[in-house]
């Protein structure tokens, strides 16, 4: 497999990764530059600096992967080959794509998108819940322990933590 290929293979990835660096760090900035710092400041700037230092190390790890990727397969007799045999180039080491996993990522988006529209509408508690238990549903979880008593507890538990300890505002909906 050529370089072009594995670079190719794992763009998807490095994405992902630059829209998630992308939106905490247009965060990061919009809240730094409010005249006064706001505990969102001193909440995002360790996890900004994290997701920072992530993301530039997911990314050399990927190039990295994509460059021993890209070295060529010798032959079994022993005779060095310019390119990688054709069993090799149809065989991935991934397989295909699973049409349920383009399916998922495709609901995930949708969700997520929900999520932050409704955000403001619904409440922390009450979107959050329906986010978390879609999303396990989506994974294919059946149990009802899983997908309604687990993120009622995780709820639950950053509702006390941030509304109630921390006494942080948390969106106030129609619902909680």
């Amino acid at each position: 497999m050529g370089l072009m290929p594995a670079i190719k293979k794992v763009t998807a990835e490095i994405v992902v990764l630059l829209l998630i660096f992308g939106y905490s760090a247009y965060y990061y900035f919009e809240v730094s530059a409010l005249p006064s710092r706001t505990i969102n400041l001193l909440l995002i700037q360790p996890v900004f600096m994290v997701i920072a230092i992530s993301t530039i190390a997911l990314i050399l790890i990927k190039v990295r992967e994509a460059l021993r990727s890209s070295v060529p397969i010798a032959s079994t007799q022993g005779s060095p080959t310019n390119d990688v045999t054709a069993t090799a180039l149809s065989e991935s080491p991934d397989g295909p794509v699973d049409p349920d996993f383009i399916k998922n990522g495709i609901a995930f988006a949708i969700c997520t998108l929900a999520y932050v529209l409704l955000l403001d509408r619904l409440g922390f508690v009450s979107s959050s819940f329906l986010y978390l238990s879609i999303l396990i549903y989506l994974l294919g979880s059946r149990s009802f322990w899983l997908t309604i008593v687990l993120p009622a507890a995780v709820v639950g538990f950053l509702y006390v933590t941030m509304a109630i300890l921390l006494r942080f505002p948390m969106p106030q909906g129609m619902l909680i």
